[in-house]
């Protein structure tokens, strides 16, 4: 969706700079627009997964959300981690795997989902 419309919106603009200026633009600017729109749509796409998987990391059991943000969200080490929640370097590792295979569970679980929602819709006609 967000594709379509940003691509919609380039010509449209394309359109109105050609009617404004009454001028063929140069390829160099078509090009620029071009790559900006892509780069808009992989942020954007980027930003919507990012989403999704913080989501699904909160909806995780305490716990497992807890390590999980530690580790990845403020990049502590497992020495770090074990020392901040008062559990030994092996627990905390063993915690972080642990959290790892849900999150990998329902990362799974939701590609499943989305599939078979993807087949239903009719795939890609």
């Amino acid at each position: 969706h967000t594709k379509g419309y940003l691509l919609i919106m380039a010509r449209n603009a394309a359109i109105d700079l050609y009617n404004q200026n009454k001028r063929v633009l140069p390829s160099e600017e078509i090009g620029d627009a071009i790559v900006d729109i892509q780069n808009v749509e992989l942020e954007t796409e980027s930003r919507a997964v990012r989403e999704e998987v913080a989501g699904m990391i909160a909806s995780l059991e305490p716990a497992y959300c807890e390590i999980l943000v530690l580790k990845f969200y403020y990049e502590l080490e497992d020495t770090e981690i074990a020392e901040t929640l008062g559990i030994s370097i092996s627990d905390a590792r063993v915690r972080l795997h642990r959290a790892r295979n849900r999150l990998k569970q329902k990362l799974q679980e939701q590609a499943a989902k989305s599939k078979s929602l993807f087949a239903a819709k009719g795939g890609d006609r």
